[in-house]
């Protein structure tokens, strides 16, 4: 009997004009087998190019503003294309679960036990003093403002020396955090878990129970995403519904699109209209 595969589409990154970057995994039904490949898109009209392909299960993907690509593996190692080709370097020998970064040389990647490595140019370095539980989702402004967050409502913050952890009146599963200045953060995960921290203070943000994935400020406006039940955007104390077949795992915008992917598909927002490709 043939193996039977999954093919999810588990990262996007827009580019700057039309482009934008998929992560695909495929996995048969045991998920013994894992290949992970990376498409980049000219524009979703066109077929995309195969740029990247490991036997190997790839857990996130970033991509930095001069096209460098940095991918993070389940089993700690993690590739970048820094020197021209893709190159594998052991990051960590735990679980990794989000890359992200804010220049070639300030790379991050999170993952199972408290885990963070960072990455300067040449070497990952650990810098996981102060974490613990599952760390999901990472981002930021600056070196010195980095938030990161995971399972258990663990939040921390990172000041350039340190992370100190921000205790919040919840358990919540965290899977994507997205900073909007010094102060000021949204959170999001499962089980509707969707809030504002302003200055200190928690609020509540209405999600209607959804697992949400993926945040991200697209022409004035603050997104969230679920594989299940779509793309959704802030309105006041909740979120409304805007495309119920944009699957989301994850958001990337730049001024003209706002993309997602998310199951078998990626899909681009223009702001008015919404165009998808599917990879079953």
């Amino acid at each position: 009997m043939d193996r039977k595969f999954i093919r999810e589409c588990i990262t996007v990154i827009a580019h700057e004009g039309s482009a934008a970057s998929v992560l695909v995994v495929s996995t048969d039904e045991d998920r013994q087998s894992f290949n992970s490949e990376v498409f980049r898109f000219s524009d979703i009209e066109v077929p995309p190019t195969q740029i990247f392909q490991v036997d190997d299960w790839i857990s996130s993907m970033w991509a930095s503003s001069v096209g460098t690509y940095f991918l993070a593996g389940v089993l700690g190692d993690c590739f970048t294309n820094l020197s021209g080709s893709f190159a594998r370097q052991q990051a960590t020998t735990n679980r990794l679960f989000r890359i992200w970064g804010l220049h070639d040389h300030a790379v991050y990647a999170v993952g199972a036990d408290g885990t963070c490595v960072r990455f300067d140019g040449a070497r990952w370095l650990p810098m996981s003093e102060g974490l613990s539980g599952h760390l999901y989702a990472i981002s930021g402004r600056q070196e010195d403002n980095l938030v990161c967050a995971g399972d258990g409502g663990f939040v921390a913050r990172y000041d350039g020396a340190r992370w100190q952890p921000i205790e919040l009146p919840t358990n919540a599963a965290f899977r994507a955090v997205h900073v909007i200045n010094r102060e000021d953060l949204y959170l999001c995960g499962l089980d509707g878990a969707c809030y504002l921290l302003r200055g200190g203070e928690l609020t509540s943000i209405d999600a209607g129970g959804h697992d949400l994935y993926a945040i991200e400020d697209f022409q004035g406006e603050t997104y969230f995403a679920s594989a299940a039940s779509g793309v959704f955007k802030i309105k006041g104390d909740h979120l409304v519904l805007v495309k119920d077949k944009a699957r989301g795992y994850s958001l990337s915008a730049t001024d003209r699109f706002l993309w997602s992917c998310g199951l078998e598909q990626t899909a681009r927002f223009d702001g008015e209209n919404w165009r998808k490709v599917d990879f079953n």
